[in-house]
């Protein structure tokens, strides 16, 4: 799989799109947001077979999470599906997609001491994520675990 050589601009137009977007489960939250970043980028959408229609609530989006490993299960399932490579989180990149561990309030915490992970992707020096009431902005050095979208 290859970047559309649009790309650069198709991703900074697709997360102005989605900056005011609220947090829901199974539309706008931080798996489909990524999966949505990736088909923008290649044009390829990850989430069609597996995820996509599954939840719906975050009962139902608990429950395909516990059976697949978390956020971070899921992220590294789909991404080795896809053959994208997991790299160093400290060579992220623009377009590719990180994970951060955060406290139950949404904050950046060490992962022994997380009570959830988001998936997002990277746009210059920050991870970006679906948060309560727009995009969540952390920066890149937050990132846990990343992933080379190519």
């Amino acid at each position: 799989m290859r970047r559309k050589e649009t790309w650069p601009v198709d991703l900074h137009d697709f997360i102005k799109s989605r900056e005011a977007t609220p947090f829901q489960w199974g539309h706008h939250d931080c798996c489909l947001f990524a999966c949505d970043a990736i088909k923008v980028v290649t044009g390829i959408d990850p989430a069609w077979e597996v995820y996509r229609g599954q939840y719906d609530s975050a009962l139902t989006a608990a429950r395909l999470l516990a059976a697949s490993g978390g956020v971070e299960g899921i992220a590294a399932m789909v991404c080795e599906s896809q053959g994208f490579l997991e790299i160093n989180a400290a060579y992220i990149q623009r377009g590719d997609v990180g994970l951060v561990d955060l406290d139950a309030s949404g904050n950046p915490v060490a992962p022994d001491k997380a009570d959830q992970s988001a998936l997002g992707v990277c746009e210059g020096g920050d991870l970006v994520f679906p948060g309560a009431v727009g995009l969540v902005r952390l920066p890149v050095k937050l990132v846990r675990r990343a992933w080379r979208i190519q």
